[in-house]
């Protein structure tokens, strides 16, 4: 069912694409420094800063399949609790190899709450507002993107790793509460909607995996200058910029 631009279901859906972003955000500019306080050596903590954009990247494919087959709800559902089981593991590692493990689990999550929240809100925009709906929905990442590793190194300075990683189960748990609101499911549509926007979906699901992996890579970069903080600032303002021109030329090329 289509709903209004500015419907109940659809601000949920933007609230929980901010705390779903905003989780593995604020964990990825300390896992590294933490997994050294652990006794991580230098090439076991580089392991440790790319794993979960490495797991989600090669998971997107198959959550991408299982979007169209099962509902949306659920696999994000899936995702959130994956992404909160991670951050319990960061919370209470106390060996290297925890935190390896941990990370996977997270890029996992990640995969599914990224693929099927932006498909989740595509299916609900009607067509002639797919653009600006889906320009709000980028805009809650990229604000994610940008708060999040702020927060999490202040909280990190005052409180240390453990309270900023609780902090990032508090943002994924809220994600989990977030989607019991929204009345439609995203279950999979009819055969025939599939088959007229079997190549639209498609689009979509190509479109975010391209936005998200440039916006996870600058953090990844970030990692080379850990506490240079106007580096931070610098790479979360250049995320928000990459991802909103790519999202402008990709929309307008597509509604002209």
């Amino acid at each position: 069912m289509k709903q209004q631009t500015y419907s109940k279901n659809i601000i949920l859906i933007l609230a929980a694409s901010f705390f779903y972003f905003a989780s593995p955000m604020l964990v990825t500019p300390l896992i590294t420094g933490f997994s050294g306080s652990i006794g991580a050596s230098a090439g076991v903590m580089g392991v440790i800063g790319g794993l979960m954009n490495l797991c989600s990247l090669f998971c997107r494919p198959f959550v991408g399949n299982l979007a169209d087959r099962i509902s949306k709800y659920r696999l994000s559902f899936i995702g959130a609790v994956l992404m909160t089981v991670a951050c319990l593991g960061y919370m209470t590692a106390s060996d290297p190899y925890v935190v390896i493990f941990a990370r996977m689990i997270n890029g996992v999550g990640f995969a599914c709450c990224s693929v099927c929240m932006s498909t989740w809100m595509c299916d609900m925009l009607p067509k002639e507002k797919i653009g600006s709906g889906m320009g709000f929905y980028g805009m809650m990442n990229a604000l994610g993107m940008a708060i999040a590793p702020a927060i999490g190194v202040s909280i990190y300075q005052m409180m240390g790793y453990r309270v900023s990683f609780a902090l990032a189960l508090m943002f994924s748990a809220f994600t989990i509460l977030i989607i019991q609101f929204i009345s439609d499911k995203g279950e999979p549509r009819g055969s025939v909607r599939v088959k007229n926007e079997k190549k639209g979906n498609s689009d979509c699901h190509y479109y975010h995996a391209f936005c998200h992996s440039l916006l996870c890579h600058t953090v990844i970069f970030s990692q080379l200058y850990r506490g240079t903080e106007p580096f931070y600032y610098g790479q979360s303002v250049f995320s928000v910029i990459c991802h909103r021109a790519f999202h402008h030329a990709f929309f307008h090329e597509k509604l002209v």
